[in-house]
């Protein structure tokens, strides 16, 4: 899970990918018809952080339905989950994502998609800033 720690991010509303689910403060990137989708190790662009869980069980699960993503800018800190201890020396680093919520610190990124910032709550969790978004990019 994704949490902003600080930063102007603000809510926007986003068409999401029908059938697809999502846990709360999944890192979401736009799919090729404009929908939201849950990151990927391979996504180039994040766009920020779905505040909605949708369940396959949800009413509007197989619709293209709106729903609120936190938006970052590069400026923002935000924790989240690492999948190996970070340490010092990984600040300052480029890092991506292993899925839509947990940051690879056990390679320097390829995708160039977080920034370290330091060490989060626990040396389990990293504090980042995004690169760039899919609406400045």
């Amino acid at each position: 899970m994704l949490i902003q720690k600080r930063g102007l991010s603000q809510f926007k509303w986003f068409p999401k990918a029908a059938s697809t689910v999502f846990e709360l403060g999944d890192a979401v990137a736009f799919n090729l018809t404009g929908g939201i989708v849950r990151a990927t190790s391979s996504s180039t662009n994040i766009l920020g952080m779905i505040k909605r869980a949708v369940t396959a069980s949800d009413t509007d699960y197989a619709t293209t339905a709106l729903v609120p993503v936190q938006v970052f800018v590069p400026e923002d800190e935000i924790e989240i989950d690492a999948s190996t201890t970070v340490t010092a020396a990984m600040i300052g680093t480029y890092r991506d994502l292993s899925n839509s919520s947990t940051l690879n610190v056990g390679a320097v990124g390829g995708n160039l998609t977080f920034r370290v910032l330091g060490i989060g709550s626990t040396t389990s969790k990293a504090v980042v800033s995004l690169v760039r978004n899919s609406l400045s990019s």
